[in-house]
């Protein structure tokens, strides 16, 4: 089994996440792939591990996708490859817990485990499937009069008010932390480098069901996840990303012809104002933490992104 670590100025995250790969064990090989960081993170890596970690210094930041894939390029005969960001730290007996599920279910391709948040806290760590539905009722007007609101539930919290105590199939696990079969991945054609952050796990998982391959979770795997170590660091680009990637999605798995090219698309475009309207409240007046990035994103997309998304 080898190990995957992506980091982008995340440093001293990336250092914990290493060590708490070694620290665990199960990992024949550790890559870490940086995405061009400019706090050191590639030569703090190589200065505590030397060679027990694969350092790969990308010269530019493609995006997630684009370096889990050079990652697990790099992992030559490996039979599992375990995709890890940088702000997770593996907990003993994780990465046993999740090969101990894939070798149990030779139909499932995916094993992810149960987060919990720094300070202890339980952590979402399975999803639904991104529907059409779910995400209209999420990012639209159809929020206005609930339509999808059941659908976006199924979405959020698809095992229902607990989380299961043992093992399950599920629609789909948490990105930050997955262990997946190398042939399954490598057959689907690895992540689409087309994301470059937020829902290529989704797309991943869902290419991989529709191949037959079950998508497991497994509570008795732990891992603590800080999220948004990356991602919190260039707010205003992360959420434009983020609509790129939901209409990438959406174009794959959900284009479903007049519904989806005209009136998808201009229920989320009749949002879009009277949200701008209350992030500018929120920011100017209320002065709410976040929400100038949020502001900002209306007139990003004005000028250029929105358009080219809505035409496609």
């Amino acid at each position: 089994m080898a190990a995957v670590v992506v980091s982008w100025n995340t440093r001293e995250a990336s250092l914990r996440c290493v060590r708490s790969l070694l620290a665990g064990g199960g990992a024949d090989r550790i890559v870490l792939v940086d995405n061009a960081s400019g706090d050191g993170t590639s030569e703090a890596v190589r200065a505590e591990f030397g060679g027990r970690v694969e350092v790969v210094a990308r010269a530019s930041n493609g995006g997630y996708a684009v370096a889990c894939n050079e990652g697990a390029a790099r992992c030559g005969d490996a039979a599992r490859v375990l995709f890890v960001n940088a702000d997770v730290e593996v907990q003993p007996g994780c990465v046993a817990a999740l090969e101990g599920a894939l070798d149990g279910d030779p139909s499932a391709a995916v094993a992810g485990p149960s987060f919990t948040h720094p300070g202890g806290a339980a952590q979402p760590s399975v999803r639904g499937h991104p529907t059409g539905a779910a995400l209209l009722f999420q990012h639209t007007a159809a929020r206005w009069v609930r339509y999808g609101r059941a659908a976006h539930e199924r979405y959020k919290r698809p095992l229902g008010d607990a989380a299961p105590a043992a093992q399950a199939a599920v629609p789909v696990v948490l990105g930050a932390l997955m262990l997946v079969r190398a042939d399954a991945f490598r057959a689907a054609g690895g992540f689409d480098p087309g994301y470059r952050l937020y829902f290529e796990e989704a797309d991943l998982q869902r290419r991989l069901a529709d191949r037959g391959g079950r998508v497991l979770f497994v509570p008795s795997a732990a891992a603590v996840h800080a999220g948004g170590a990356s991602a919190d660091q260039i707010r205003a680009d992360a959420l434009a990303w983020y609509v790129a990637s939901l209409f990438r999605y959406l174009g794959r798995f959900e284009r479903r012809g007049f519904g989806y090219r005209v009136a998808w698309k201009s229920l989320f475009l009749l949002k879009l104002p009277v949200d701008a309207l209350r992030d500018h409240a929120a920011w100017l007046v209320l002065r709410r933490r976040g929400k100038r990035e949020e502001a900002a994103l209306f007139w990003r997309l004005l000028a250029g992104p929105l358009w080219r998304i809505l035409v496609a």
